[in-house]
């Protein structure tokens, strides 16, 4: 009689029903195995099918939706973000058209404009940064990354199609978030984000395919854009727009993660932060902004995907990193909220 010589070649699986789970272990060629895999797949889309827009929408708990006006200024924008701790907002017309989103990057993208123009007319005493940036209205960065152009679903669109419309490859980017439209009228009721899909997969996460297995196998992660934490603010900004990302490692001399600077921090710059541009980005994160910067979140190779899923809902993240979890603590990889949705794709 043979014995399998180690635990690796069985594979427990799970299934849950009416809140009870019921525990498998197969070998991993075993057929069973096989029919597990599809059961789960199929289950996991039967769900997203079973739910619709208007559920994610009840189920936010976002009171109403937060808009802006164009003729809003920057600095008013970015004081409504802060407030409502949200990194974009749909913008409307006074007839009340929609003209479309600004997120923080947008406001990013901008302020390194501007910051450019100030090195140009760097002796004309008449240009001034801070009222170039704070002062402009918010219709000057509709769309200025060229990152988020808008698209929308109705309150009876399926969480599937939400998906599809986020991973579609017909795009040149994913989108992070879906206006929600009226049945009826078409107008914007609601917005759905990224981080409104991985509160759902964390809520469901026992119907989640692959839930237990570990991020090592399951190549989820990839390299991150690293910024040394002693970069020039200019530098780091410019890498974070270039690569449209709304967060970027910072690390120090030996390559280790040592701090973070993402589109929240943006959201408090105030108009000192112009004269930080050319000294550190750590200097900026004590100074130059007043929102409270976060550690880093961190998991290892070890970490199931539930518990990363888990993590960036409860931390409300957008990124989580993967380091080495030894002594050095080398940083391996990171991954978002955008890596987690394609992932999950259900087809």
């Amino acid at each position: 009689m043979q014995h399998p010589t180690s635990s690796s070649e069985f594979r427990s699986s799970s299934l849950v029903d009416s809140g009870n789970t019921t525990h498998h272990l197969y070998p991993k060629d075993h057929p069973q195995e096989h029919n597990y895999k599809h059961t789960q797949i199929h289950t996991w889309k039967e769900l997203l099918n079973s739910v619709k827009a208007s559920d994610l929408v009840t189920d936010k708990r976002k009171r109403r939706l937060i808009t802006l006006s164009s003729d809003t200024t920057i600095k008013a924008a970015l004081s409504s973000l802060s407030m409502h701790q949200i990194l974009s907002a749909p913008v409307f017309d006074q007839a009340n058209n929609f003209e479309g989103y600004v997120d923080v990057l947008d406001i990013c993208g901008f302020a390194i404009s501007v910051w450019r123009q100030q090195q140009v007319q760097l002796y004309r005493s008449e240009f001034d940064p801070e009222h170039k940036f704070f002062d402009s209205p918010i219709r000057d960065v509709i769309n200025f990354s060229m990152w988020d152009y808008p698209v929308s679903a109705t309150e009876d669109a399926t969480l599937e199609e939400i998906l599809d419309v986020m991973n579609s490859p017909a795009r040149h980017f994913h989108p992070h978030r879906v206006g929600i439209l009226d049945n009826r009228t078409l107008q914007m009721k609601s917005i759905i984000s990224q981080s409104d899909i991985i509160r759902f997969f964390a809520d469901n996460i026992h119907s989640v395919p692959n839930a237990e297995k570990k991020i090592k196998e399951l190549s989820l992660s990839h390299t991150p854009i690293l910024v040394r934490i002693d970069s020039t603010l200019s530098d780091a900004l410019s890498h974070l727009y270039s690569n449209r990302l709304s967060g970027i490692a910072l690390v120090d001399d030996n390559g280790r993660l040592t701090a973070n600077l993402s589109a929240s921090d943006l959201r408090g710059i105030v108009p000192e932060a112009f004269d930080m541009f050319y000294q550190s980005t750590l200097n900026f994160l004590a100074k130059g902004t007043t929102s409270h910067p976060h550690t880093p979140i961190t998991c290892t190779p070890e970490s199931t995907l539930a518990d990363v899923i888990k993590t960036l809902a409860k931390e409300k993240v957008h990124r989580i990193y993967v380091t080495s979890g030894t002594e050095n603590d080398t940083l391996l990889g990171v991954i978002t909220l955008s890596d987690i949705i394609q992932f999950l794709k259900p087809w």
